[in-house]
């Protein structure tokens, strides 16, 4: 289900790869561009059949019932349950789309040499080149967040995997420690920015 999403992404032309000296990929940032109306269309496409009252308003997306892999659904859940808890950025930032980073993946052989940093950099400079006024992420874990903090995006708010209930059970209880929550974070584009990203 995730290689269909990121097959989808992909022909958009937003996303970025890193090369070794062989010509072989060391890390892709897969980016997307997420405008307000799709939010909206996002929200009004919700199935109202399941509710978990420990946490406020989760709902499902009708989209749930067309994934493969049962597995992959929590995930899903989760990110919609986040996504819905930051519906005001769109008011906030003042505009009508933000240049989304999607996810972020090294070569287990190149980690710790900064290729996931200079991906997120590059990104928020295409961002910036084709004319997005905003940045939004969905940081999975504390590594992403650390690598997204240090170029400036601000984490809005969370949800603890530990407290996330899908259909009746924490399903990521016992995760890795490194990985407690699924962050929220933005930032607001300016063209004085650069100096930071750079």
């Amino acid at each position: 289900d995730a290689d269909r999403m990121v097959q989808q992404i992909l022909p958009r032309h937003l996303s970025l790869f890193a090369y070794d000296s062989n010509g072989e990929v060391i890390g892709v940032c897969v980016n997307n561009a997420y405008f307000r109306s799709e939010f909206v269309q996002d929200l009004e496409n919700v199935s109202f059949e399941r509710f978990v009252p420990e946490l406020t308003s989760l709902f499902y997306p009708q989209g749930l019932e067309q994934v493969v892999d049962p597995s992959y659904k929590p995930m899903l859940a989760i990110h919609h349950e986040l996504r819905m808890r930051n519906m005001h950025i769109y008011d906030e930032l003042k505009t009508e789309k933000f240049f989304s980073i999607r996810m972020v993946g090294v070569d287990p052989r190149t980690r710790g040499m900064g290729v996931a940093t200079d991906l997120i950099r590059r990104s928020i400079l295409l961002a910036g080149c084709l004319g997005f006024s905003g940045i939004k992420t969905e940081a999975t874990g504390r590594f992403s967040q650390k690598a997204f903090a240090t170029i400036g995006m601000l984490q809005t708010n969370s949800i603890k995997y530990s407290e996330f209930e899908f259909e009746g059970k924490k399903v990521f209880e016992g995760m890795d420690p490194k990985h407690t929550e699924l962050a929220f974070m933005k930032k607001k584009f300016f063209q004085s920015c650069l100096k930071h990203i750079m």
